[in-house]
């Protein structure tokens, strides 16, 4: 998350923050790290990050997929379907909704 931070801070808000390429291209390149150890830990295809049900970590970790996929930022194919799949969820849509409905 904090390297999607960065990116929005940077890049999205420099208006307000000041633009940092340097720091944005940095924090991209940390994203692609950290997304690739989790693409690994979901490449048996399972449904949830951590046990047998929806747990926090899943709710964060698709927030997290879903604000990469707002700052431009590919998915490897695990966490893609992952995220595919968790975006799919009733309660997953009925919040999505509320929270960007403007």
């Amino acid at each position: 998350a904090t390297a999607l931070y960065v990116i929005r801070r940077h890049r999205d808000l420099a208006s307000v923050y000041g633009a940092a390429p340097v720091a944005v291209d940095a924090a991209k390149a940390y994203f692609k790290r950290q997304i690739t150890v989790v693409n690994k830990v979901l490449a048996d295809d399972r449904d949830f990050l951590a046990g047998d049900a929806l747990s926090a970590a899943d709710i964060h970790l698709v927030t997290c997929c879903d604000w990469a996929v707002h700052c431009a930022l590919e998915l490897p194919s695990a966490v893609a379907a992952y995220h595919a799949r968790h975006r799919q969820r009733p309660a997953y849509t009925a919040a999505f909704t509320v929270n960007y409905s403007r």
